[in-house]
């Protein structure tokens, strides 16, 4: 069975992503793009630890914020999915055995996207195209928590980006 992957993608004003940021990683400041996995969100019953790192093992400090917001995602991502009508046809098992790999949602400031582009000297499209890549990683566990997980991060992300011009047909 070909591997597939679902995701929802948001693009949006800075106020709602400072407003997200806020609510669910106690920053109360925009940025460019967010991300919300469907996987990798902390148990809020169990208490916060403090990060680890050895043997490349990490864990997380999750406040009393972060555990709370992460609680109230996870009962409004259930109430959601019992509100689904059930599909018809495999094609449309999301979640199930044999449907996409369900990763998570991805937020992207449209005004910070177009300042970034601007300073960057490049296109506000190859800007978005970078931030939805950064997302997507960041939906399948790439860290960018310290410097060199960041230049790692952002260097496989342009790799990514290279590679999807590279085989993306231009208009005529």
């Amino acid at each position: 069975m070909p591997l597939s992957a679902e995701l929802s993608l948001l693009v949006t004003d800075d106020e709602e992503v400072r407003r997200l940021n806020r609510d669910y990683r106690g920053m109360d400041v925009p940025t460019d793009v967010l991300a919300f996995s469907q996987e990798e969100e902390p148990d809020p019953s169990e208490p916060p630890v403090d990060e680890l790192r050895t043997a490349g093992v990490q864990t997380r400090a999750w406040s009393q914020r972060t555990r709370a917001a992460a609680a109230d995602a996870a009962e409004r991502r259930d109430r959601a999915k019992a509100a689904r009508t059930p599909a018809a046809g495999p094609e449309l098992n999301h979640g199930q055995a044999g449907g996409p790999r369900l990763l998570g949602d991805v937020v992207i400031s449209a005004e910070t996207a177009r300042r970034q582009a601007r300073e960057r000297r490049q296109a506000f499209d190859d800007e978005l195209a970078l931030l939805v890549v950064h997302g997507v990683l960041h939906l399948t566990g790439w860290r960018d928590d310290t410097d060199a997980e960041r230049r790692r991060m952002l260097n496989r992300g342009r790799n990514i980006w290279r590679l999807a011009q590279a085989v993306t047909p231009q208009p005529p």
